[in-house]
């Protein structure tokens, strides 16, 4: 059938044949973007679009970046090696061929190989003395000798917010497809969760989670996830449907409340600081509400000076309207709050803690007054339509979890690597057509973009998060810099003033190297904006994993004003299975979109897994109608619009217009009348 675009914007018919337009409403305008070249044939325009591809990365050029004077030793780890040239070092090799030559000549230098990647890149992974790494880089054959990098892990509206439930489920019948899966690349995924399991074995399609692999102890070979991170990326990328683990009066259990926070350095302050931390509950639905507060003392005492201790003051509970509503303000470890939400909206739940410090302790510079606090809500949410309360993006999807971070959140360059190539080696027997890679670090890594890039090549769309080092600009993570993957920046989820990008969401329009500089790259990132929720709002409601309540610890050095240091805390038992967690960052952002293109992919094969061919045009493809469907969030001026931009990409993902703009067959000559709307969860973009 042949297709012919034209374009309408409400009553008003402007004709362009043969170029396609995507009508956005943003803050009550009207914009257009173009985003198709024109062709010489019409005929099925859509499916057989040529994408332009950009000038995309050229592995030399990446790696001469970080190789300033081109002696095949990545700049940053050559001044390392003149500082400690006996030191023994992790390093990642990329190579131009003979893999097994250059392996047997590192080994004849006393280095140590760990991994040899044959899918993600030519090259390895090993251990080797400073001195002798000189030696080693004279060989033609190597490419780059890289750092061994460090990195961390960086739903009931918002998947209504991005236009898939229930529309795309049910209008336009994409819920997600059984024969394929996603690749989770992160912390595990919990298999007894019912928004992430069950696993009933390796390549069982039956079961939720399909295929496994750990990088970090091969002889555990079920899924498990012992940080959590990448259970709730799991649970909002495919989630199964879940109504909730409900008590005998219909209420779900929600940890709002999950962190640790230490000060230290403390030489300037006050013997007692009192601080507040607060979080919003969206009651929904009127009942009664429970709170519970569950907290624990962390200071860490000095070798001269003892007596560094938290008190809690008070946990109170204020309404929509600002007036107190309930409070506890007893000495207890374990502190309740019962009301009754007659009345619906925000409601501020805040805890009042008095850090205490003892002394300046002359020989320490690490000891300080710490509180951990785990909090839970019990209150009632019922559905907006016919599913089930709570779901991830893409529910029909299964799952492969690829674990690359320890139970601290963290991995390194090698294991991440190591993932990615299992993955390229197991791509067909999974089914995987999507990877989500919710982690990074703030400088350029070349071998995991290598690997990302080779990814996109071999047919797998790659959603990776952007980071949360905003508000400056260049402050992209990678592997989110790389031109091929879509990088996510986050949007909030508009519970005040709107959707709108939040400060903490790195921006671009680049990422750095190590030693500062911008890096340059081909394109402006991030690409594209989901919702990724936000402090001081009811953010993202996720699967908690079961393994435990353990919490993110944060060390606050009081001279410098910053974080120096996360860990993750001890023997915090599990207080309540298969419940929920609220969670914030561009993880929950890339995980959105995860979901969002694996839907893309069901309607680009009919939901057939031998259609999908595993080519680069397809990923391109995928991602021309992702960005290209994005509803405009910012716009300095009126010329502006339509472009993107450092903040937001091209918008925040609007799923029905991405499919509709493959699927709508539109004529020439032929009016079209359409309503937008800036509503939150109404209509923003016309295909």
């Amino acid at each position: 059938m042949e297709r012919k675009i034209a374009v309408a914007i409400f009553i008003l018919i402007i004709l362009f044949p043969q170029v396609s337009r995507v009508i956005s409403a943003s803050n009550y305008l009207i914009s257009s973007q173009t985003v198709l070249k024109s062709l010489n044939k019409s005929s099925d325009l859509i499916r057989t679009i040529k994408v332009e591809k950009e000038n995309l990365d050229d592995p030399e050029m990446l790696i001469s970046s970080v190789d300033k004077n081109h002696n095949r030793i990545y700049d940053s780890l050559e001044q390392s090696l003149k500082l400690h040239p006996d030191k023994n070092f992790d390093v990642i090799v990329i190579l131009r061929d003979d893999p097994q030559g250059v392996i047997n000549h590192f080994r004849m230098l006393g280095g140590d190989v760990k991994y040899q990647y044959s899918n993600a890149f030519c090259g390895f992974s090993g251990e080797i003395m400073g001195r002798n790494l000189y030696d080693f880089a004279r060989d033609d054959r190597v490419l780059l000798i890289q750092p061994n990098f460090i990195y961390r892990a960086t739903t009931i509206n918002t998947t209504r917010i991005i236009r898939v439930r229930p529309y795309v489920w049910d209008t336009l019948g994409y819920y997600g497809s059984s024969n394929f899966s996603i690749a989770i690349i992160d912390s595990g995924i919990d298999p007894t969760h019912p928004m992430t399991g069950p696993f009933y074995g390796d390549g069982n399609f039956s079961g939720k989670i399909v295929g496994w692999y750990d990088t970090l102890n091969s002889s555990k070979t079920e899924p498990y996830d012992d940080n959590g991170h990448g259970t709730l990326v799991a649970s909002v990328t495919a989630g199964n449907e879940y109504a909730g683990n409900l008590d005998s009066e219909g209420r779900i259990s929600v940890r709002f409340f999950d962190f640790g926070f230490i000060m230290i350095n403390f030489n300037d302050i006050k013997p007692n600081q009192i601080r507040n931390y607060s979080n919003y509950l969206a009651i929904l639905n009127p009942g009664n509400v429970e709170i519970y507060l569950n907290w624990s003392d962390i200071s860490i005492q000095g070798p001269n000076i003892e007596g560094h201790n938290v008190t809690i003051l008070g946990l109170y509970v204020y309404g929509p309207n600002g007036e107190r509503v309930a409070s506890n303000e007893s000495d207890s470890k374990f502190l309740t709050i019962k009301f009754n939400a007659s009345e619906l909206g925000l409601y501020n739940v805040k805890v009042v803690v008095q850090f205490h410090f003892e002394g300046d302790d002359p020989d320490s510079d690490t000891d300080g007054a710490g509180v951990i606090l785990n909090g839970w809500a019990k209150l009632r949410y019922s559905s907006p339509d016919t599913h089930q309360p709570f779901s991830g993006v893409a529910p029909g999807f299964k799952l492969v979890g690829v674990k690359v971070l320890d139970r601290n959140g963290e991995g390194l360059t090698e294991k991440i690597l190591q993932g990615i190539d299992w993955i390229l080696n197991n791509t067909e027997k999974y089914h995987i057509v999507v990877a989500t890679i919710t982690l990074g670090t703030p400088v350029i890594d070349p071998a995991v973009e290598l690997a990302i890039t080779n990814l996109a090549k071999s047919g797998i769309v790659v959603a990776s998060a952007a980071g949360n080092a905003g508000p400056n600009e260049n402050t992209i993570y990678s592997p989110s810099t790389s031109d091929y993957v879509i990088s996510v920046a986050a949007s909030n989820t508009g519970w005040f003033s709107g959707i709108n990008v939040t400060h903490w969401s790195s921006k671009g329009p680049y990422g750095k190297y190590d030693n500062g500089s911008i890096a340059y790259r081909n394109t402006i990132k991030p690409d594209i904006t989901a919702p990724g929720g936000d402090f001081g709002e009811p953010s993202v409601i996720s699967a908690d994993n079961n393994y435990d309540d353990n919490v993110d610890v944060f060390k606050y050095s009081y001279p410098l004003r910053e974080i120096v240091d996360v860990y993750k805390s001890e023997n915090i038992t599990e207080h309540e299975s298969n419940d929920f967690v609220f969670s914030v960052g561009t993880s929950i952002a890339a995980a959105h979109i995860g979901g969002v293109v694996a839907l893309m992919i069901q309607m680009l094969t009919n939901g057939n897994y031998s259609q999908w061919n595993y080519t680069l045009n397809e990923v391109l493809e995928v991602k021309k109608l992702l960005l290209m469907s994005g509803w405009e969030l910012i716009a300095p001026n009126a010329n502006e619009r339509g472009k993107k931009d450092a903040s937001e990409g091209f918008g925040l993902v609007q799923a029905d217009a991405a499919m509709e703009a493959y699927l709508n067959e539109i004529e020439i000559n032929k009016p079209y009348v359409g309503t937008l709307t800036s509503e939150t969860l109404g209509k923003h973009v016309w295909a």
